[in-house]
């Protein structure tokens, strides 16, 4: 349920875009149907590209959540649960590792 989030969020928002496309669809040829062309249209037109912007926003955390699931270590001890945001931090910043003398 709880493995591989990032991957569901992509798809999520690839459903949500549909969904919203067809939607906007429908609504359109509604419209045009009770003789409101112009509108019709801009529903169709407007709404598939709202849907589709719509969801990048959750498309690019999807992205952004399946690249740290990479980055962090999979044996979560208690020194590594301690660590963990300072090494995910330096690896997505590309920071040196300090040396510990």
């Amino acid at each position: 349920m709880w493995d591989n989030i990032g991957e569901k969020l992509q798809k999520l928002a690839k459903a949500l875009c549909w969904i919203g496309i067809v939607v906007s669809v429908i609504v359109g040829i509604i419209g045009i149907g009770n003789g409101n062309a112009l509108t019709g249209f801009l529903y169709i037109i407007i709404g598939g590209l709202a849907a589709w912007i719509g969801s990048w926003s959750m498309y690019g955390l999807g992205i952004v959540v399946e690249y740290v699931e990479k980055k962090l270590p999979s044996n979560r001890d208690d020194d590594s649960k301690s660590n963990t945001k300072n090494l995910l931090i330096k690896e997505l910043m590309d920071l040196p590792e300090e040396s510990n003398k």
